[in-house]
């Protein structure tokens, strides 16, 4: 007999795995997009502003980073949950 509540706690990690890096790069881009209408945080009626691309492509880095950091612990934590809830194994009562 194996333990259901170590296969829901994997469960938990799966779905964390699936949802985060969606949800990161979908506040990236509306992040971009507000950078991108109005890069000076400012409405002065002139010409607009050039975007600053560089500081769009450190965001963009910073936020694969936390991605990639975030899904190697999840994965990890993924794996090691499945092996123990197949590997524990209930004693004969």
């Amino acid at each position: 007999m194996h333990h259901k509540g170590i296969f829901a706690l994997a469960g938990v990690f799966l779905v964390v795995m699936l949802v985060v890096p969606i949800v990161l790069f979908t506040l990236q881009a509306s992040n971009d997009l507000i950078i991108i209408q109005n890069p000076s945080g400012m409405d002065t009626g002139e010409s607009p502003p050039t975007v600053p691309v560089q500081q769009i492509q450190q965001s963009h880095v910073t936020t694969l980073l936390i991605v990639i950091f975030v899904e190697v612990i999840f994965v990890s934590l993924f794996i090691v949950a499945i092996y123990y809830g197949i590997r524990h194994i209930h004693p004969q009562q």
